[in-house]
């Protein structure tokens, strides 16, 4: 089976899944027939535009339900893919496709629009671009699949030791040997549910992406920024019924520490880097069975296993807890410094050999001499790491030959980021090895040797690294010596460089520090701390003090928990410099959701320097789950400030909320959205912008509310759409519906509940609350008080449908998405106000679920596209299913 191609196992399910959810992403969801007819789609456009095989095709694209299917149309198309993360600085990227001699993207056009020579007509005439949105699915397509075997199946960069990256090239047989062994290992089911958040760019996804579709599975597709977040990713785990994740122990360590109670999943897994025997003693206990998986990227993904337990028998001092025994068709070797095989418990350098092992570096037969040897009949990759054999087979692993690392999951050649830091006009020599954080996770830490006495300036430094590394390799910690320290044999003392780096703090600063805020303070102490540093100034950045983003979510847990407030997971990403980060600290407390009792526009999320988003009636939990790259404003129309009781109408309800947010942006272009009822007010909102000479960017309407009176585009005549008020029969079976649920919910006081509601309507409940209201207004007095409602939600509910059903819509020119559930209703009445122009997207969710994090992710992302320039509204009804 390993020789046969990855495609045609997956299509196999189809006739047995077809309708089955195979992957759920934050946009919407894609079948298993949904994912073999986008791979069809693909390789029917590659293959029009004359692909060779084994031609690299660059993936540089959005995590969406689309994702898998290109992956799988590249290889079907007999090409290799060459996976890019977008978070790789462009000259990065663009040196990455000259190395593996790549001249075709396919991605989105507001990403690939910033790699370097990429014009408003597209990319330089080097490249040829392939936008995702524009490739069709072909359904029950018969189109013969390349060959599997040796044929070239991905190229994925690692570091370099000549600074530059390296690609390495990987087979079908090898991508499916693993797949095949971890499958049998890990005894997967077609009922196993896997999260999916490493970047595509590390070879782990692999694994994540391709395992659970191996068995008719199930894959929960999300990004990196989920496990900034331990809280909201054990409610994804709960909600989705996650069985199988993956990730780093220094990740495991904090999401256990951060939520004790992080549900039991059926299989945890710990790969990337060494993990403590302590950290897997923890881990085992939340998992059915738990994995310390093992493998570099050139014996293509994992290439050994072993169980984690509480009784694991390991030295705490060790540097990993075993790496257990090799996998189905992977051959090992261990030998001394000669070349010599060692025996059972010595130790020795640990070489793989057989299927696993990669082709090669793409473009450099030098480096693939050196590390790929052939020993008898069999081809090894040496891998650099010191390993010794337990007489049962177990290997144990004790560390490195050399000193390359692995930092947050991603292999790190300390030559490259040397070669990069001698480049620049005040260093004259460099040297970067690894230390450990407080997190007990591993950063960078670089001795430099400044030229002519002169001191770098550490913002500039930094500037100038993150054009060329990713986070992970930037240095966090910076040392300055007049000569750099060597060993007996006139070698860099790397290990004396990591003693420095636990001593010192960074020794170079950008800027002077000047006196505190209580905020700075505060966020100063708390940094002390955790990095166990004598002082920590204002203009200290985060990163360059070692912190990273484990600690950075152990931090703003804390501060939430001393502040009362709630804090962005990504805000040190942000803003990593001290006196920044507390600034938006201070920004939030002041804009606190209760301000006072006249506040009704909440900023919730900041994003400094964007458009932001006026949102009608949006939760105020989406201050945690936002994820788009503006700034979010919440008008709570049932606010203290609001009046939506005191004011009449519609229109007098956008007319005094214009005035609020032009207190926030005095001009446009103006941004708007809503949701339900907020809906009608955001596009009232938007029409009496537009009347006054303001732009309007974008409308933006979730599962809007009813309207029930139009005005016709063509002869101006006010049209009625439906009722105003909902038929017996359909309250009735509404009643119903709800009162079986109440019952099944809260069994005796549902009874009782169900009971009580006929009553309660009977009396015209809202609409006594709502006169009550008014009275109490009017005269406050003993009685009125007495009978007005403790909640007010009966009062804004009659309100808000007295409102609704006396406005009547006029026509909408302007660009406009909407989205909307399946049993809101009104969608005509709406398409007869937006117009043929609007985009419409139908979400798979229920009304009240919109604001859960997984389905707020997937609206986010369609409100995402409609605000971006590139994409025009459609006159297409899709469906997005969840």
């Amino acid at each position: 089976m390993m020789h046969r191609h990855i495609y045609e196992v997956i299509k196999s399910h189809c006739e047995r899944h077809h309708s089955k959810a195979a992957v759920l992403a934050t946009d919407h969801s894609a079948t298993y027939g949904e994912v073999v007819a986008m791979a069809d789609g693909v390789a029917q456009v590659l293959s029009g535009a004359g692909l060779k095989d084994e031609q690299p095709v660059a993936v540089y694209m959005q995590r969406n339900a689309k994702l898998l299917g290109v992956l799988l149309g590249i290889m079907k198309a007999g090409g290799a893919y060459l996976p890019i993360d977008l978070q790789d600085p462009p000259d990065r990227v663009m040196t990455m496709l000259q190395i593996a001699g790549c001249n075709l993207v396919i991605g989105d056009h507001e990403n690939c629009s910033k790699l370097p020579g990429w014009g408003e007509c597209g990319p330089s005439p080097a490249l040829r671009f392939l936008e995702v949105r524009h490739i069709e699915s072909v359904p029950d397509c018969q189109d013969v699949c390349a060959s599997g075997g040796a044929r070239l199946a991905y190229l994925i960069f690692t570091s370099g030791s000549t600074g530059a990256p390296k690609a390495v090239e990987i087979e079908h047989r090898s991508m499916m040997n693993v797949l095949i062994a971890a499958r049998d290992l890990l005894k997967l089911t077609e009922n196993d549910c896997f999260l999916g958040v490493t970047t595509l760019a590390f070879d782990i996804s692999v694994a994540e992406l391709f395992l659970p579709l191996m068995v008719g599975g199930s894959l929960v597709l999300r990004d990196k920024t989920t496990l900034l977040d331990p809280p909201g990713m054990a409610r994804l785990v709960r909600d989705e019924n996650i069985t199988v994740i993956h990730t780093g122990p220094s990740v495991w360590a904090v999401i256990l520490e951060q939520v004790p109670d992080f549900p039991k999943i059926r299989i945890a897994i710990s790969a990337g880097e060494a993990i403590s025997p302590s950290i897997s003693r923890r881990l085992s206990a939340y998992g059915d069975v738990a994995w310390n998986m093992y493998g570099p990227t050139e014996a293509t993904v994992w290439a050994t296993g072993q169980v984690l337990t509480a009784e694991i028998q390991t030295d705490e001092n060790a540097a990993s807890a075993p790496i257990g025994l090799p996998f189905a068709g992977v051959d090992v070797l261990i030998e001394d410094q000669a070349g010599k095989p060692v025996k059972d418990g010595q130790n020795g350098e640990l070489l793989l050999g057989g299927i696993c092992v990669a082709r090669g570096y793409r473009g450099r037969p030098d480096l693939t001499a050196e590390r790929f040897v052939m020993r008898g009949d069999i081809r090894f990759y040496r891998t650099g790491d010191i390993v010794r054999r337990n007489p049962d087979g177990t290997l144990e692993y004790l560390g490195r030959v050399d000193d390359q690392i692995s930092i947050q999951g991603r292999r790190v050649e300390p030559r490259e980021i040397e070669v990069v830091l001698e480049r620049q006009p005040d260093i004259s020599h460099a040297a970067a090895t690894w230390f450990e954080t407080e997190t007990g996770s591993r950063a960078i830490v670089c001795a430099i040797v400044p030229k002519d006495g002169r001191t770098p300036d550490n913002a500039n430094l930094r500037k100038n690294l993150a054009q060329v590394f990713p986070e992970a390799m930037i240095p966090a910690k910076i040392v300055l010596l007049e000569r750099l320290p060597t060993n007996k044999n006139a070698k860099v003392d790397r290990p004396a460089i990591r003693s420095m780096a636990s001593r010192i703090d960074d020794q170079i600063s950008s800027a002077q520090s000047g006196q505190m805020t209580p905020t700075e303070e505060l966020v100063s102490q708390m940094w002390k701390r955790a990095m166990r540093m004598t002082d920590v100034s204002n203009d200290a950045n985060f990163f360059a003090i070692g912190g990273d983003s484990l600690a950075a979510v152990t931090l703003n847990l804390e501060l939430e928990q001393k502040l009362g407030i709630q804090l962005p997971p990504q805000l040190v990403l942000e803003t990593p410099v001290l006196q920044d980060f507390a600034g938006r600290i201070d920004e939030v407390k002041a804009r606190k959701f209760v301000q006072s009792e006249t506040s009704y526009i909440f900023p919730l999320h900041e994003r400094p320097g964007s458009t932001p988003v006026f949102f009608c009636g949006v939760d105020l939990t989406m201050a945690r789950h936002w994820t788009q790259p503006f700034s979010l404003y919440a008008i709570a129309y049932w606010a203290g400030g609001g009046n939506l009781v005191e004011i009449d109408t519609i229109e007098g309800l956008a007319a005094r909320y214009i005035e609020g947010m032009k207190e926030f942006q005095p001009s446009g272009p103006y941004r708007m959205a809503g949701y339900s009822f907020g809906a009608i007010l955001a596009l009232e909102i938007a029409q009496q912008l537009r009347a006054s000479g303001e732009t309007v960017e974008t409308l933006f309407l979730l599962d809007p509310f009813q309207i029930f009176h139009t005005v016709d585009a063509n002869d101006g005549q006010v049209i009625m759409h439906g009722s105003t008020r909902p038929s017996f029969s359909t309250r009735l079976k509404k009643y119903a519906r709800d009162s079986m649920a109440s019952v099944r919910r809260d069994g005796l006081r549902g009874v009782l509940a169900s009971l009580y509601k006929p009553v309660e309507k009977f009396k015209g409940g809202p609409w006594l609350a709502y006169q009550l209201h008014h009275l109490h207004a009017r005269r406050p007095d003993l009685v009125s008080e007495r009978f007005l409602p403790r909640s007010m939600w009966p009062v804004f509910w009659y309100a808000a449908r007295k409102k609704a059903a006396e406005y009547t819509a006029r026509p909408y020119t302007g660009r406009a998405v909407m989205v909307i559930t399946p049993k809101q209703g009104g969608e005509n009445a709406w398409q007869k106000v937006l117009g043929p122009a609007c985009h419409v997207e139908k979400l798979q969710a229920s009304h009240r679920s919109l604001f859960n994090a997984d389905v707020a992710e997937r609206w986010q992302s369609i409100l995402g596209r409609g605000l971006s320039p590139t994409n025009e509204p459609s006159r297409e009804i899709s469906d997005h299913k969840e």
